[in-house]
């Protein structure tokens, strides 16, 4: 694709997913979605969301998934305006606790948009089994940092700068992490994880990276080619 085409088409599904966004975001709920008939033995998934965001974004990605055989997809929210990514990350282990004690499950397979891939990685190294694998999903995740975050407000988004303390120490602690299966979902469109190869996760031997041509960062949520790439991981990997 032409880069002047692609970058059009990623503003184009930038500004349809903000509009989509900002409709759904005061309909936030922590309501438990539990496992139905038909999903005995389907691993259960936890959705993470990003920077200002919050759970409901995450309703088309729900929807698919189940449809295409997962258990039950759940999302847990943080504040990312006053808390670090350990803090919030204090609150995907209550999230995966609490569905642990109502199914008596594990949740194995967490997917993070933008600094939820961050929060979900954390939470890999630092609170899930060492003992079996965990599937970590990253969807325009600043791995390596985006020079957008010196423009943003709060304790995580001085984490999120390129070549911060957080990062290094978390790629030193990722390289000692054998447990950890890891897709990295990155777009050569996406203006806010700058540059967008920091995005990638080029040096775990576990780790594979994807990238979605010509689409928006906040636009990852509604992607039929996130689902699809998400999904062939999942089944190559038997995680579903």
């Amino acid at each position: 694709m032409h880069p002047f085409s692609r970058y059009l088409w990623g503003t184009i599904t930038e500004v349809l997913s903000f509009i989509v966004i900002v409709v759904f975001y005061p309909f936030r709920s922590s309501k438990l979605n539990l496992p139905s008939k038909g999903m005995e033995g389907k691993p259960d998934i936890l959705c993470v969301h990003g920077y200002l965001h919050n759970g409901t974004g995450w309703g088309y990605f729900r929807r698919k998934l189940q449809a295409a055989g997962s258990g039950p997809v759940n999302t847990v929210y943080y504040p990312s305006l006053t808390q670090d990514i350990p803090e919030n990350c204090l609150r995907l282990k209550a999230r995966i606790e609490l569905i642990k004690a109502k199914t008596g499950r594990d949740v194995r397979i967490l997917i993070g948009h933008s600094q939820g891939g961050l929060e979900s990685l954390e939470y890999a190294l630092e609170y899930a089994p060492k003992d079996k694998p965990i599937y970590i999903i990253t969807m325009g995740t600043p791995l390596h940092g985006t020079s957008i975050a010196s423009h943003a407000y709060g304790p995580s988004a001085r984490q999120m700068e390129i070549g911060s303390t957080y990062l290094n120490n978390l790629h030193e602690r990722l390289a000692k992490a054998s447990h950890i299966r890891l897709l990295a979902l990155y777009s050569d469109a996406d203006f806010v994880v700058q540059p967008f190869d920091s995005a990638k996760i080029p040096e775990l031997p576990y780790a594979q990276n994807e990238n979605i041509e010509a689409l928006g960062h906040m636009a990852f949520l509604f992607s039929k080619r996130s689902i699809e790439k998400i999904l062939a991981f999942l089944k190559s990997s038997a995680a579903i």
